[in-house]
């Protein structure tokens, strides 16, 4: 063994720091373990990064902080203008985010409630594999093919398709979307942003269908669809749970929006900025009549 490995060896292990253990004391105050760890997991992420990066530093910050704070109180800032307006607001915009924090952590589902809904939505986790062949029109057809002759191509391409001839290789040669790809879409899911008329005509298809000819507000398509997949429930069963949470956070959010009550008394009082006190009226836009 090497003289430092010897050294370690022989060291005495580093004491284990109890929760209930007195660590620190901030201008008077005493700080367990237990309660330094609670109040800095409770500050924002910049604080608490400090912490973590430099603690000592952070100590010193916190007794400045804790003392600027106690003289402000003994020379009751607090009560003056515009500190008072200031605090009344931050504590009340605190608060209310504080409740809809607490709020939302305490709404809980269960995996039956979990699994209902997943049922339920089945649409939202199925994935079509697409290829299709597009073909535009024109209105007018001044600068590119009209609407009947579009017509007339895509029909034509659609018999050869149900003929047997290979799809991606009409999609090179023809489609004016995705042709270096062969046609290929990629994965489609019923929440894409596509036209209403195009996704009917996509999950009407099981593996191995082909659309008739669809047409849309500027062109013609053709569907065939390479696959389709069914999310497992495990793979989405948390996101599942969280969407569950979150909507019942937004409904209780709605009713309070419902239960507040504001009465405005002096419509006048509303219509313009409010001056500040002491403020001069703006002069009049016209000389007085006489």
């Amino acid at each position: 063994m090497s003289v430092a490995g010897l050294a370690a060896a022989q060291a005495p292990a580093k004491p284990l720091v109890k929760g209930s253990d007195p660590v620190a004391k901030v201008n008077g105050r005493v700080f367990t373990q237990e309660e330094l760890v609670e109040f800095v997991e409770a500050l924002p992420e910049r604080f608490q990064a400090f912490y973590k990066t430099n603690p000592r530093e952070f100590m010193t910050m916190l007794g400045f902080i804790d003392a600027l704070a106690k003289q402000s109180e003994a020379r009751k800032i607090p009560e003056l203008a515009p500190y008072k307006q200031k605090l009344e607001f931050n504590r009340m915009f605190a608060l209310h985010e504080y409740l809809q924090e607490h709020q939302q952590n305490s709404y809980r589902v269960t995996p039956a409630e979990v699994k209902k809904a997943y049922e339920k939505s089945l649409d939202k986790y199925t994935t079509s594999k697409v290829r299709l062949i597009y073909v535009s029109f024109v209105t007018p057809p001044a600068t590119g093919m009209s609407e009947p002759d579009a017509k007339q191509k895509i029909e034509k391409l659609h018999a050869r398709l149900v003929a047997g001839e290979d799809f991606a290789k009409l999609a090179r040669e023809h489609s004016e979307a995705f042709k270096e790809r062969d046609g290929e879409l990629g994965s489609v899911t019923k929440a894409d942003a596509l036209p209403e008329a195009v996704k009917a005509a996509i999950f009407a298809l099981e593996k191995g269908q082909m659309s008739k000819p669809v047409r849309h507000d500027n062109g013609f398509y053709v569907f065939r669809c390479d696959d389709r997949e069914v999310k497992a429930f495990d793979t989405v069963q948390e996101e599942i749970s969280v969407e569950l949470r979150s909507q019942m956070f937004r409904e209780w959010l709605e009713l309070q929006k419902k239960n507040v009550k504001v009465e405005i008394l002096r419509e006048e009082a509303f219509q313009t900025s409010i001056p500040s006190p002491g403020t001069a009226a703006p002069p009049p836009t016209k000389p007085p009549q006489e």
